[in-house]
């Protein structure tokens, strides 16, 4: 009785807090005029003060814990989520790398305890992804009926945006989370059209998911633009957010696309609930994590910041700057630009690079295991959680065999509660109606097969 007593007055709190932000502008407080201003163009929200130690000390000790959930019209409720630690780190991998060109240097950077999560709603047809710690909270709740509501950070929204330090404290001082439901965004479309550098290389046999699991291993990199909007001594270090975003990639990969099974057990995935064909499994392992700190890749230009990245990110040994190789050994490179790109929001070295190192080099149109995209808001990319979430998805999907889809296939999960445009759709992709699945002729026709003809299994 004592837990659920404490998670209720929790609550309680929230429900106070943001409550206020929607009152008359004349008597809101100095952080909610900031946040208004700041915040106008990514939709209704709910600001929100999380005790976040409280809640991560639950998660850790295995309790239930009650969290923010938007309904749609922006109506705030709440929802009892049972989490399980999801560690997709190598074993070997204990640090991060801040590199620094400018003075041919690297630092090291032990890594907290793995705060990546999955698992389900409590007593309701639902499932949850979570990255949680003392500090911070970010992912999703999947409900039926009541969709999809987000949680994340105010700091890194904050810092996105260009606001300064001292309004940023007004803020953080009241307010630590926004919560909000994806289908209350406003009407976006932002521009993934021609994001496909090279070739294409993709199997066209039908399969069924095998017996096995198969694992992708990846490295996560990011540019000094990145590196300033998540430095390491915020709530959001860069490898955590890079974390954050490949946990919510493994969720889609083991949970959303494959039936339940003994491998994704320990999070009751189940497809009768979010809609995934069974085309293929995969667990991602994480086999290092980086930023740039000076130097490295700079240009503004999607493309030619893919090739900077595919030249310079490769592991090394040192890890700055010596010649790029050993990172090339694993399945997937993912580049984290906080860079407002030229051309479009992100792109893919090619359409089914998967574990595709040798072609990284090649001057013309390479097949190659490298993506990337902005996290930096702009006039058609508001770059909240909701909109990082889709667009790496979406290039993730190319280098797993997905093509593009000028006119994409419709796509229906939450037991047909919500229905829209699949991962690959490309022009006019209008995030309100984008459900987070791939079509199932691209999963069980394309990247199953893909995936069991390039990867390992455990």
């Amino acid at each position: 009785m004592k837990k659920v007593i404490k998670t209720l007055n929790l609550f309680v709190l929230l429900i106070l807090i943001a409550a206020t932000i929607g009152c008359d502008s004349n008597n809101e407080s100095e952080a909610d005029q900031i946040l208004r201003a700041v915040l106008a163009d990514i939709g209704p929200f709910q600001p929100i003060q999380l005790d976040t130690k409280t809640l991560a000390s639950s998660v850790q000790d295995g309790e239930s814990i009650q969290l923010p959930f938007v309904k749609k019209e922006n109506i705030l409720t709440r929802a009892d989520v049972q989490l399980t630690l999801r560690n997709l780190r190598n074993a070997d991998l204990t640090e991060a790398y801040i590199k620094d060109e400018d003075d041919q240097s690297f630092e090291i950077v032990p890594l907290e305890e793995p705060a990546t999560y999955q698992g389900m709603v409590v007593d309701k047809p639902g499932v949850a992804v979570f990255t949680i710690n003392d500090q911070v909270i970010e992912g999703n709740i999947l409900m039926d009926p009541e969709g999809w509501s987000i949680i994340e950070p105010i700091d890194p929204l904050l810092r996105q945006h260009g606001v300064n330090e001292a309004d940023r404290q007004v803020v953080l001082k009241k307010y630590n989370h926004i919560a909000y439901n994806v289908r209350d965004r406003l009407d976006t479309n932002f521009n993934t059209d021609a994001d496909i550098l090279g070739g294409l290389e993709s199997p066209l046999t039908t399969t069924e998911a095998g017996d096995e699991q198969l694992v992708m291993s990846a490295v996560a990199d990011g540019d000094s633009d990145f590196y300033r909007l998540y430095p390491p001594d915020s709530v959001m270090p860069f490898w955590l957010k890079e974390e954050a975003l490949l946990n919510v990639i493994d969720w889609q990969f083991n949970c959303i696309e494959p039936e339940q099974n003994e491998h994704n057990s320990y999070a009751l995935c189940d497809n009768d609930f979010d809609g995934g064909s069974n085309g293929f499994q995969a667990r991602v392992r994480i086999d290092r994590l980086e930023v740039w700190k000076a130097g490295g890749p700079k240009s503004t230009e999607r493309e030619a910041l893919l090739r900077d990245s595919i030249r310079m990110t490769h592991q090394s040994d040192p890890p700055c700057c010596g010649e790029p190789h050993t990172a090339g050994r694993s399945d997937l490179v993912y580049f984290f630009s906080g860079r407002n790109l030229e051309g479009g929001t992100g792109v893919a070295a090619s359409v089914g690079g998967l574990s595709i190192y040798d072609g990284c080099f090649e001057e013309g149109l390479p097949i190659c295991h490298h993506a990337l995209s902005q996290f930096v808001p702009n006039e058609e990319f508001p770059a909240t959680v909701y909109f990082q979430e889709i667009l790496v998805a979406h290039e993730i999907g190319h280098v797993v065999g997905g093509e593009e889809q000028i006119n994409p296939f419709p796509n229906c999960w939450l037991f047909d509660e919500q229905c829209g445009t699949n991962l690959m759709g490309s022009i006019g992709f209008n995030t309100q109606d984008v459900v987070y699945l791939f079509t199932e002729e691209d999963a069980q026709g394309v990247m199953g097969p893909l995936m069991q003809e390039r990867l390992s299994a455990e």
